[in-house]
C-alpha cells in the first residue's frame, strides 16, 4: 500500500512552526476537546503497539495495515487542531508528527532486524531531536498554555516507553511489554487533558467549560479502557492463530485487568457491590467472546451462530448492571374497563451496548480470517466511546458526582 511506503528514519533539524490562526466561529465544549484529543492519541498509543506487534511476525499485509491506520490517526489528530487553529496549523502539525511515526517504525524494524545503525539514529531522533520540535509546537499553538519543556517531557516519556515495547517485544517479555504500554497511554493521556484545558482556557468563549467535570473523566477513562479491551483482544485472536501461546496467555491476562480496572472505576462512584455485578455480566461477554473465535477459526457456523445469541444476551445483563429492569408486567389481571399497560420498551442503552458487542465481534472475525483489524478496529473505535458516554452518564446520574478514591490500577490512564 502506498500509505505503507515509510522512510528507515527522518531527521528533522528545523521544522517550520505555524503561528496559530485560531477560528472565530464557537466550535464545542471542554468535553468535545478532551475526548478528542484523548481518544486521538489513544488510539495513536495503540496503533504504534499494533505496528510493533505486527513487525516481526512476517506478515506484511498486517504492519502494512497498521501503518495504514497510523496514517489514518495522524491525519484525524491534524484535523482536529485545525478545528481549533486553522489549516495552516494543522499541516505543520502533521508533518512534525508523522515524523515522528516514520522514527517509531524504524526503530520497530530495527530492533527486529537487529540493524544497530538504523536503531540509534531513529532513537536518537526519538529521544533528543522530536521531543523538543514538538514541545516548541505545543507551546507555540497553546500560547504557553502548556509550557514547551512540560510538552516535550510528555511526548519524551511517551517515546522512551515506545522504545520499551519494541524492546520487550523482541525479548518476548510480554508482561513487561504491557508494562511500557501502560506507560505511553499514561503519557498521551496526560498530554491529553493539558492540551483540552489549555485550549478552553485560550478560547474560553469557543469551547465552553463543563460543569459535569465527573461524568467527562468518567467517560474519558472508561473510553480508553475499552479501547485497549478490544486491541488485547483482538490480538489475542491473532496471538492464538499463530501457536504464539505465551503472547496469547500475556494478553488474556491483560484483558481480565483491564476488566478490574473499569470494575474499579464503577465501583467508586456505586460501591463494590455494584461492580462486583459489573464483573460478573462483562467476564460473560469476554468469555463467549473467546469461544466465537474459536468457533471463527474452526469455521463452525453453528457454534458461531449460537454464540451470537449468548453474546446478545450477555448484552441485556450488561444493561441491566445500569438500567435496572422496570418491574411493570401484570401480575394481578386489569380491573374490568382498563385497558392492560403496554410492555416496557427496551432501553435505548441495550442497543448501544449491542452495537459496541457487534464492533468487537466484527474485529475479532477480521483477525480469525488471518486478515488484519487495525482498519476495522479504528473505524468502530466510535462504539468504545458511545458505550463510555452512556456508562458514565448513568452511573453519575445515578450515585452522583463525587466518587471514593480509585486505588491505583494496571491500565488506563
Amino acid at each position: 500500500a502506498a500509505d505503507a511506503a515509510r522512510p528507515n528514519a527522518v531527521a528533522v533539524s528545523n521544522c517550520a512552526l505555524a503561528t496559530p490562526s485560531p477560528r472565530k466561529k464557537p466550535v464545542g465544549t471542554l468535553a468535545d476537546l478532551r475526548v478528542g484529543f484523548d481518544g486521538l492519541l489513544g488510539q495513536y498509543s495503540l496503533l504504534a503497539w499494533g505496528a510493533i506487534l505486527s513487525t516481526p511476525d512476517h506478515r506484511r499485509a498486517a504492519f502494512n495495515d497498521a501503518v495504514s491506520a497510523l496514517n489514518q490517526n495522524a491525519r484525524g489528530l491534524a484535523s482536529f487542531v485545525g478545528r481549533i487553529y486553522g489549516d495552516t496549523s494543522a499541516t505543520a502539525w502533521l508533518t512534525l508528527w508523522k515524523h515522528g511515526d516514520d522514527n517509531v517504525l524504524a526503530y520497530a524494524q530495527a530492533v527486529a532486524t537487529h540493524n544497530k545503525a538504523q536503531e540509534v539514529q531513529a532513537s536518537n531522533y526519538l529521544i533528543d531531536t522530536y521531543p523538543g520540535l514538538f514541545g516548541a509546537e505545543v507551546a507555540g499553538l497553546t500560547h504557553g498554555g502548556v509550557p514547551a519543556d512540560e510538552a516535550s517531557a510528555r511526548v519524551r516519556e511517551a517515546m522512551v516507553a515506545i522504545k520499551a515495547v519494541a524492546d520487550q517485544q523482541a525479548l518476548r517479555n510480554f508482561n513487561a511489554e504491557g508494562h511500557a504500554f501502560d506507560e505511553l497511554r499514561r503519557a498521551m493521556g496526560v498530554l491529553a487533558r493539558r492540551m483540552s484545558e489549555a485550549v478552553q482556557k485560550q478560547f474560553p468563549s469557543r469551547w465552553v467549560g463543563s460543569s459535569d467535570l465527573a461524568t467527562l473523566n468518567l467517560r474519558v477513562r472508561l473510553d480508553s479502557l475499552l479501547q485497549q479491551q478490544m486491541f488485547t483482544l483482538a490480538v489475542a485472536t491473532r496471538a492464538n492463530l499463530a501457536s504464539n501461546i505465551d503472547l496469547y496467555y500475556a494478553l488474556f491476562a491483560r484483558s481480565e485487568l483491564l476488566t478490574d480496572a473499569m470494575s474499579g472505576e464503577l465501583s467508586a462512584y456505586g460501591g463494590s457491590d455494584f461492580g462486583s455485578s459489573f464483573v460478573t455480566a462483562w467476564k460473560k461477554y469476554t468469555s463467549s467472546l473467546h469461544e466465537f473465535e474459536k468457533a471463527c477459526e474452526s469455521h463452525d457456523t453453528t457454534l458461531q451462530k449460537r454464540i451470537l445469541g449468548d453474546l446478545s444476551r450477555y448484552g441485556k445483563s450488561i444493561c441491566e448492571v445500569f438500567v435496572p429492569p422496570t418491574v411493570n408486567r401484570l401480575v394481578i389481571p386489569p380491573r374490568k374497563g382498563h385497558k392492560r399497560p403496554p410492555a416496557p420498551k427496551p432501553s435505548p442503552f441495550l442497543k448501544v451496548v449491542q452495537n459496541f458487542i457487534l464492533a468487537n465481534v466484527q474485529v475479532i472475525r477480521v483477525e480469525s480470517h488471518r486478515d488484519s483489524s487495525f482498519g476495522v478496529m479504528r473505524r468502530v473505535w466510535h462504539d468504545t466511546d458511545t458505550l463510555a458516554l452512556n456508562i458514565s452518564s448513568l452511573v453519575v446520574g445515578r450515585f452522583g458526582h463525587h466518587p471514593q478514591p480509585v486505588p491505583p490500577q494496571a491500565s488506563g490512564n
